[in-house]
């Protein structure tokens, strides 16, 4: 039985010249380094876990790591991986992140009660509770139309080659399979490899 290879990621940088570093599986690639970028700030990330309403990103969350940091380098990874939480601002370790889920459902019950109150005081009794599953069944179906890339909802009317239709059958926008096809020979991301980043068939 052969053994898996571990993957690298060959990148330029300013101060260590070109570098071949491993790859976390986890990592989306290097299609955007800069190579004025130091030796020090290479900095893995995962793709975003993404919270917005109405347009309006409220929260991202992605897995991140700088494994040759120093102190006083700029990167906001260590070398062990964290979850990076904007606006937060911070990287957090695997207890901080169930603190900060945790924190999240309460906040979630909290609104709902607020629901509650708005629907009495409007008149409309239980409505919202009732409306629960259909709430959420439209929520999943946002969800399903817009790109598992960028996030932003398919325009079914922007068919150029580089707009913001569905591209095929995929879960992607026109833009980010355009962007994708324009990587480097080292690029690899979500779009190019799926399976490689959980993903499923293109």
């Amino acid at each position: 039985m052969s053994v898996e290879q571990p993957t690298t990621v060959t990148l330029a940088t300013s101060d260590h010249g070109t570098v071949t570093l491993p790859e976390p599986s986890w990592c989306l690639g290097h299609a955007l380094h800069d190579p004025e970028t130091q030796y020090a700030d290479i900095t893995h990330s995962s793709l975003d876990l993404v919270l917005a309403f109405r347009h309006v990103t409220l929260m991202t969350a992605c897995m991140i790591q700088s494994p040759n940091v120093t102190p006083g380098s700029a990167g906001h990874g260590g070398r062990s991986p964290g979850i990076f939480v904007s606006p937060l601002g911070e990287t957090l370790d695997p207890i901080q992140l169930y603190d900060l889920a945790g924190r999240l459902d309460s906040y979630s019950d909290q609104l709902r009660d607020l629901a509650d109150q708005l629907a009495q005081a409007l008149g409309g009794g239980d409505q919202p509770r009732g409306n629960l599953a259909t709430g959420q069944a439209e929520a999943e179906k946002r969800e399903k139309d817009r790109c598992d890339r960028c996030h932003r909802p398919f325009d079914p009317a922007d068919t150029r080659f580089d707009g913001h239709d569905r591209h095929r059958d995929t879960r992607w926008c026109r833009a980010c399979v355009d962007n994708c096809r324009e990587g480097s020979a080292e690029h690899a991301c979500v779009i190019c490899e799926p399976s490689r980043y959980n993903g499923g068939d293109r």
